[in-house]
């Protein structure tokens, strides 16, 4: 196991989503956008709303990888690691975070659409399914994606 430097745990915590990759039935390769609820030096929790490819492929195949990049910084990580699946009914601290996270993006879309003078009554984090179980991802493999200076 490899452990996550502090300020790759600031990073992912900043981080809206992540891209999640997993392997499926066939072999290839299979991605998701998942939110981020909690990141320490030795587990990255992630939220996974709707039980259907990212969960199969997980209970077949624990080996995945997450991707998270700042394009504005130009830096991101890919964190391969093993999985494993976490039932949330009894974890009530992990969905007030989960609910919180949900608000403040609501939050973040509606006050941008009041910036950006749209009226857009379209806001999916409303519609989003309580989750169900979350990923606990263990850090393997740490790999800067930030390109080397020469």
């Amino acid at each position: 196991m490899e452990k996550l430097r502090k300020d790759i745990v600031y990073f992912l915590k900043q981080q809206r989503f992540v891209i999640v990759a997993s392997v499926d039935k066939e072999g290839f390769p299979h991605t998701s956008c998942k939110g981020i609820v909690k990141v320490e030096e030795d587990k990255i929790y992630i939220l996974d709303l709707y039980l259907k490819d990212t969960y199969a492929n997980i209970k077949r195949n624990k080996l995945v990888s997450i991707t998270a990049v700042d394009e504005d910084r130009f830096m991101g990580y890919c964190i391969k690691g093993r999985a494993k699946m976490v039932d949330l009914a009894s974890d009530k601290d992990m969905l007030k975070k989960w609910d919180s996270r949900l608000l403040e993006r609501a939050s973040r879309r509606v006050l941008s659409h009041i910036k950006k003078d749209k009226s857009s009554l379209y806001h999916p984090e409303i519609n989003m399914p309580r989750p169900k179980y979350m990923i606990e991802i263990e850090p393997k493999k740490i790999i800067s994606l930030i390109p080397p200076h020469e």
